[in-house]
Order: C-alpha cells, then structure tokens, then sequence
C-alpha cells in the first residue's frame, strides 16, 4: 500500500501513515552527542557517552530501583513527636498544619 494515491494526475495525501520522530532523539547536555532515547533509558537515563546523568523524576527513580513486582506499604503511617521537639514553632502544630495542607 502507498501513502499517496494519485487521482485525475493529482497526488492527494491518504493520512494513513504517519512518521513522528519528535522526542526520539536526545542530545546531551554535556558532550553534545545525539542519544536514541530507548538507548538512553536502557542505560538508566546515563549517557553512553561522556556519563552525564539525566535528571529523572522521583517516581521514575523509584521504578529503576525497585523489582517490578514491587508493592507500596504502610501508605497510613503518620509522623508524631515523641520527643516534644520545639522550634520556633512546635513540631506538633507543623504537623497538623501539614496534615491540614495535605488534604485541601
């Protein structure tokens, strides 16, 4: 199958298929070279090159150092102060002021 079909001498565009190569291609920030970015994410966001890591954000982190399998636990544990810590302000009330933040 052809991506052009030609009608009456005319090429007329199907829009069958499409080629997106944006976001493909990375280029680092350090040696200047042009990573394939399956590539780069296969070397854990670390150019193959000159070693410059990627930023990479926390979940992604967390995905690389963790088995795939793994499970989050202990998701209700609440911070306390057991030894009556005070700042300018006590840790108790940052506390429930952080609490307080969290859920609006």
């Amino acid at each position: 199958m052809s991506w052009f079909r030609r009608e009456d001498n005319k090429i007329e565009d199907t829009g069958a298929k499409t080629v997106r190569t944006e976001g493909l291609w990375i280029k680092c920030e350090s040696c200047e070279a042009v990573i394939f970015r399956p590539d780069l994410e296969a070397n854990l966001m670390v150019c193959p090159k000159c070693g410059y890591h990627f930023r990479v954000g926390a979940r992604a982190r967390v995905d690389m150092l963790l088995d795939p399998s793994y499970e989050l636990v202990d998701m209700d544990l609440k911070s306390t102060d057991p030894l009556n810590f005070v700042d300018l302000k006590p840790y108790k009330a940052r506390l429930r002021k952080a609490r307080r933040r969290q859920r609006a």
